[in-house]
């Protein structure tokens, strides 16, 4: 018999929220099935596709949806871009593998960025979705651009114009870059680049 995995199970697994499940059951976008007492219970031949683990057949694509938020204060925007996301995707065609981030778009070193890289490299996937350039990188773009193209990935950006968080959160960003660029520099340096931000700003 099937295992059957509880919302919050399955959101655990898939890096998102149980209210995303939720809205996927809503939308169509993911079989479930229902308890003697009429709650949600996903099959595990579900978890598995939305995994990738089932993508034997070459019709079938694995995509990754990449979505990022600055801090944990925008945990709830950081769900509405992964619903977003996947809303934008055949979830009958395609599998999809659900990576997120809550840090500067100028960090290298972000646990979503390196699974997210892993995949690439490894020729797990063939395209990633993300909302906004500046949701992958704020800094250096281009470069993971050229980079995932050498090994097969396109990034497809869903929106051209940036939304009033997404102009926010720049502001923020620019400081995450002052900061390391400070870390790079001796006392006298670092004295110059702070009058240059203040004349910047």
């Amino acid at each position: 018999m099937e295992r059957l995995y509880k919302p919050n199970e399955v959101a655990k697994i898939l890096n998102v929220t149980v209210k995303t499940i939720q809205n996927w059951d809503k939308e169509g976008k993911i079989k479930v099935e229902r308890s003697p007492s009429n709650r949600r219970m996903i099959p595990q031949s579900e978890v598995d596709r939305l995994l990738n683990r089932d993508s034997k057949s070459k019709e079938t694509q694995s995509i990754a949806v990449y979505a990022r938020v600055y801090d944990y204060s925008q945990k709830e925007e950081l769900d509405r871009q992964v619903g977003y996301l996947i809303g934008k995707i055949d979830t009958k065609k395609n599998t999809i593998r659900v990576i997120t981030d809550i840090a500067s778009g100028a960090e290298e070193e972000r646990k979503g960025l390196m699974e997210l890289n892993k995949l690439v490299e490894s020729e797990s996937i063939s395209k990633i979705y993300i909302t906004y350039k500046d949701r992958l990188a704020s800094v250096g773009y281009s470069y993971l651009e050229l980079y995932y193209k050498n090994h097969g990935v396109e990034i497809e950006v869903i929106e051209k114009e940036k939304s009033e968080m997404e102009k926010k959160e720049i502001l923020q960003e620019c400081k995450s870059v002052y900061r390391k660029l400070s870390e790079l520099l001796d006392k006298e340096q670092q004295k110059e680049l702070e009058e240059e931000w203040k004349n910047l700003i």
